[in-house]
């Protein structure tokens, strides 16, 4: 596999001729080692057999082949010159093709056009299909003399140092985790006895960040070991086992796997499947890959084996467990009748990498990139310059982010095997992508604060979607830094529990981008709930209206509830992405309904609404309900009036709610006593207390009429009480609970009502109905005081009611 060894190690046998062998015996030793495609050795052969006897057509057409095939350009150029001027007869026509193509991999491109164009002018006819290549040829070169020039300027090129690349070939780069992995020749072991040593390939690795490289721990000392590649986890690496072809610088790879544990341990290689490693062929460059659309984890490689497109193909295998794999799928959409080579997946932008010489390009293995979408693969894409040179670009890597990244090149600068022939070998290469420096600060916007705590990603807009290349939490601070490229897009996603995440493009294809070295962004998180405060008032009056309850519902369900005893202030949290109604009710005012909309909400910080509840009116009372305590007020007497007013007997009887919870639920337990101690507790509230301060309502309205003229007011009262005593004293009891409500308007806020009860213009009609409305099934039993006294039911029997209220005009 040319691309991958190089012809090394049979001249150094060869070149053990004695100093006195003859023309011939030279000869015949080329010959040999070209035939072995030990080109090295067969071009100092040639070029000694020349010394001896001089140049001649035929040798130097074989010595500027060996100098073409071993890749010393530089001499094949100037040796096929020498045979194109000498051959008047075209007996050496493909010297002049071959011409064009030497002089494309120096980059000589407009001499190679024309040394094309030449050949295809003037033997078409003898030579059809070379003819058909060159005129291809020319075609290309149009394009690759004009994409040449076209360089991405923020993408620097440098070779990798510390110690790695010899004056053989190195290859196969990746950086796992800390350490960067590749292989190498530079390892001579000695096959058989008495022969000289032949190169072999190994594996290094070496601290990225500095230190002796050192062989990895999954090496064969017999075989070729080369292009490692690591699973994600790490708990596994696949590379190629390789061995000489006979006596041959060919080489047959096959693919292997070594399980590793959690102490870095290597378990013994498996051979992958005869239907991946076909016998006769090779299987190299094995490259991981996960197809996002389909989930499948697949292993690519590159095979010669039968029913490809063309030369070396890549192919691919589903890795459907651990160690199973699927029969191979020639990747046909990529392939060419020429020869693919070192397929590297990026996971993150679903794209493969690779390098083809049967692609339009600038001379030899360029590196080309394809991107997989829905199971598919798209438009192969030809990378710029500096990726690309003139000269073989192969084993690219890059890293997560696509700012940083190895590839394998024999460009000029590289270190050869002799300086004299410029020939030999890979050497690797890193580039950085220049970025651009962006810095975040993230805050509260609620206040403008710096908010700490958030988690900001950033990401990359691809053809495929939105690809992660960070993802940071700055718990101590409000700061973010990051790399962008220019020429790319990208999304920052800010993130904190409590607050709505929060989005910001940056397009670094804008013109504003080109230039700058640093980008700022500040990030306004808006949080996840509203801060709503409400304000009760009276809307007749517009007073501040105290003891308001307010209740948050959703959907009908209550959530939450406030009341403010001592203002007309209530503050609630609410969360977006829900629809609110505010109600706010209150004794003897109608209640007030406010929606809030937060269902696509994102800006909102705080709200303040206002509950305006109108007051009822007289009319709008009745019934309006007060209760007693039992045999209240003045107890065991036959009288029918009071001097006590509603307010007095009030006060006692809502002092007396324990003592009715007490009595009320003794004999009860667990459930039973839980729910009855909460409707005895709910009576004393929504009656008793309730009942007494829309007493207070109704008595403001009546001073206000009486205070407006022009109208007197009739009200009706009746006075009710529970079955204990007898008919005739609950009947009593009845007329000197009504006269207690009468004594409440006389005695109201120091009598200020009492001029007008007594001129006539507020009149009661007091009717007592005692005992007679009670249901039957409440207990009159003296014996039995829960019952009779301390039930809820006898409670509710105990009251008086205005059942008509009404304003009259006077005459």
């Amino acid at each position: 596999m040319k691309y991958f060894f190089l012809p090394l190690g049979l001249w150094v046998f060869s070149m053990s001729l004695a100093s006195g062998q003859t023309y011939k015996q030279y000869l015949k030793a080329a010959d040999e080692e070209f035939g072995m495609k030990d080109y090295y050795s067969a071009m100092k052969h040639y070029q000694t057999a020349m010394e001896i006897e001089g140049e001649s057509q035929d040798i130097l057409f074989k010595y500027a082949e060996s100098a073409r095939l071993f890749e010393a350009y530089s001499i094949a150029d100037s040796v096929y010159t020498k045979v194109v001027a000498a051959d008047s007869t075209g007996s050496y026509a493909l010297a002049l093709y071959w011409l064009g193509s030497v002089n494309k991999k120096i980059g000589n491109y407009l001499a190679s056009q024309q040394y094309f164009q030449l050949f295809a002018d003037q033997f078409d006819l003898k030579y059809p299909n070379y003819s058909e290549k060159a005129r291809r040829e020319v075609e290309d070169l149009n394009w690759a003399i004009e994409a040449i020039t076209i360089v991405q300027e923020d993408v620097i090129i440098d070779s990798v140092e510390n110690q790695i690349n010899s004056h053989v070939s190195e290859f196969a780069p990746s950086l796992v985790a800390d350490d960067f992995y590749y292989s190498t020749q530079n390892n001579f072991r000695q096959v058989e006895k008495g022969k000289d040593p032949r190169p072999f390939s190994i594996v290094m690795k070496v601290n990225k960040n500095g230190g002796e490289p050192e062989l990895a721990g999954f090496n064969d000392k017999k075989r070729h070991t080369a292009h490692s590649v690591f699973t994600e986890k790490g708990d596994r690496v696949y590379y190629t086992l390789c061995d000489y072809v006979g006596e041959t610088t060919e080489v047959r790879c096959q693919i292997h796997y070594r399980d590793i544990d959690n102490f870095g341990a290597f378990s013994q290689p498996v051979r992958l499947p005869n239907y991946i490693n076909a016998t006769g062929f090779t299987a190299t460059d094995p490259c991981l890959g996960k197809d996002e659309s389909t989930g499948e984890n697949l292993l690519f490689f590159v095979s010669d084996r039968s029913n490809g497109v063309g030369g070396f193909d890549i192919w691919y295998s589903v890795i459907e467990n651990d160690s199973t794999f699927s029969k191979p799928i020639n990747v046909t959409e990529l392939n060419t009748p020429g020869d693919e080579a070192t397929p590297m997946f990026h996971n993150p932008g679903q794209t493969l990498y690779f390098s083809s010489n049967g692609r339009q390009g600038f001379g030899g293995y360029d590196i080309y990139h394809a991107l997989r979408k829905d199971g598919e693969w798209g438009k192969v894409e030809h990378l710029l310059p500096p990726y690309n040179s003139s000269y073989d670009d192969t084993h690219f890597w890059i890293n997560r982010g696509r700012v940083n990244g190895y590839f394998s090149s024999k460009r000029l600068g590289s270190k050869v095997l002799e300086p004299e022939f410029e020939a030999c070998c890979f050497d690797l290469y890193k580039f950085t992508v220049q970025v651009v420096d962006l810095d975040v600060f993230t805050f509260n916007k609620k206040d403008n604060k710096p908010l700490e705590g958030v988690k900001t990603e950033l990401f990359e807009l691809t053809q495929t979607g939105e690809l992660e290349l960070a993802d940071v939490t700055n718990a101590d601070g409000n700061d973010f830094n990051f790399e962008l490229k220019r020429n790319s897009r990208y999304v920052v996603l800010a993130t904190r529990d409590g607050f709505l995440p929060i989005r910001d493009t940056i397009d670094m294809r804008l013109p504003e981008n080109q230039k700058t070295r640093n980008i700022e962004r500040e990030l306004y998180l808006v949080p996840e709930t509203v801060d709503l405060d409400v304000f009760s008032f009276n809307k007749k009056t517009l007073n501040k209206l105290k003891g308001v309850e307010v209740r948050l519902v959703i959907d009908g369900q209550e959530v939450d509830f406030k009341k403010n005893l001592e203002g007309n202030d209530v503050s609630f949290v609410l969360e977006r992405g829900k629809n609110y109604q505010l109600i706010g009710s209150k004794v003897a005012y109608f209640s007030d309904t406010v929606n809030i909309d937060l269902r696509t909400d994102v800006t909102t910080l705080q709200l303040e609404e206002k509950l305006l509840l109108k007051p009822k009116e007289i009319e709008d009372f009745p019934p309006l309900v007060i209760y007693f305590d039992n045999d209240h007020p003045n107890p065991n007497t036959r009288k029918t009036t009071t001097e006590f007013s509603y307010e007095e007997t009030w006060k006692e009887y809502m002092a007396k709610k324990d003592l009715y919870v007490k009595e009320y639920v003794k004999s009860l337990s667990g459930f039973d006593s839980l729910t009855s101690t909460r409707r005895m507790g709910a009576f004393f509230e929504r009656e008793v207390n309730n009942g007494y301060l829309s007493l207070e309502v109704f008595t403001e309205n009546i001073l206000e009429i009486m205070d407006d003229g022009g109208f007197k007011v009739e009200l009706v009262i009746q006075g009710f009480t529970s079955p204990r005593a007898s008919a005739d004293y609950n009947y009593s009891l009845s007329l000197r609970r009504s006269d207690c409500l009468k004594n409440h308007f006389e005695k109201w806020r120091n009598g200020i009502l009492k001029p007008y009860v007594d001129d006539g213009r507020i009149t009661l009609e007091v009717v007592g109905y005692g005992e007679e409305l009670a249901p039957q099934f409440i207990s009159d039993r003296l014996d039995d005081e829960r019952e009779s006294i301390y039930s809820v039911q006898a409670s509710f029997e105990r009251k008086v009611a205005i059942i008509g209220a009404r304003r009259v005009a006077e005459n």
